[in-house]
């Protein structure tokens, strides 16, 4: 029976987000595995560590609000090297958002110039050897098709990086499976078909989604109405709670339809409007 979608994805975290843990979360255990003397943990200089969080988290509320310029600022200054606690290992959490913000201005040689940047690194290279999956290459191809989009005034080659991810992650995407894993390319597909224009591929992508996960989660959502709104959905969420208001089950389950709905209805007014850029929005404000 293919693993249910619900089981594994944590209901507090953004997808974008999720996405930026699994990489910082993965860096820093390879890198402490690599380089990290047993003690070196215990004798971090933990005001070096609050600063930079610090200037983290007011880049990450700046990002949410479409500030880009000021959140890049953030993030830049989080990565000095007087934060490092290891000379020459950057701040993997940073540097995503800073390719991330590159992105959504445009700048797509910059991003390109970073993640190759990052891929050079000695360090980085040990780390991709004992992985699994290398995400950062994949940014990097993905960076190369904008480039190749704009260039050509041809949207195909970003079509054909997303049929590249859906090949790549053929068993962990829906209607395939679902694991952890699946939360990057989903995001970066639904974001590129909205970069594109394409609102009716977007829109049939999270009905797909949609439609599997009610059929592979019966239990969960068999009394669930897939026809609602997502602000049908924050309603239920509202009364789907524990007395000590703690979020039980039923309400995890309108809390991820919910923010899928908003994607989806995201690519509708945009379609309605000729215009494109409001799923993109509604995935970096996910609460999911």
């Amino acid at each position: 029976m293919m693993q249910s979608s619900l089981s594994v994805i944590p209901a507090e975290a953004g997808i974008q987000e999720c996405r930026r843990k699994i990489l910082s979360s993965a860096l820093v255990l390879a890198l402490c595995c690599l380089i990290a003397p047993p003690t070196a943990i215990a004798n971090n200089d933990l005001a070096k560590i609050r600063g930079q969080r610090q200037l983290e988290l007011e880049g990450k509320a700046l990002f949410r609000q479409g500030k880009y310029d000021e959140a890049l600022q953030k993030f830049q200054e989080s990565c000095a090297p007087k934060y490092e606690l290891y000379k020459g290992r950057g701040n993997g959490y940073a540097e995503s958002y800073i390719r991330e913000i590159y992105v959504m201005r445009g700048e797509y040689e910059k991003a390109l110039e970073h993640v190759t940047r990052v891929l050079k690194l000695p360090y980085m290279q040990e780390i991709l050897k004992k992985s699994t999956h290398d995400n950062f290459t994949e940014e990097k191809l993905e960076y190369e098709a904008l480039i190749k989009a704009r260039d050509t005034g041809s949207w195909q080659p970003v079509y054909d990086f997303i049929d590249y991810l859906k090949k790549t992650h053929h068993n962990e995407l829906p209607p395939n499976g679902y694991n952890l894993g699946s939360i990057t390319p989903i995001s970066t597909i639904l974001r590129l078909y909205d970069t594109i224009g394409d609102h009716d591929a977007g829109i049939a992508y999270v009905d797909m989604i949609l439609d599997w996960t009610f059929e592979v989660d019966k239990p969960e959502f068999s009394h669930i109405n897939r026809n609602i709104s997502s602000e049908e959905a924050e309603k239920y969420m509202k009364i789907k709670k524990l007395a000590d208001g703690k979020p039980n089950k039923e309400w995890r389950v309108y809390k991820w339809l919910r923010e899928y709905l908003l994607v989806r209805e995201a690519f509708e007014q945009d379609k309605r409007e000729g215009t494109r850029g409001r799923a993109t929005q509604a995935l970096i404000q996910s609460d999911y």
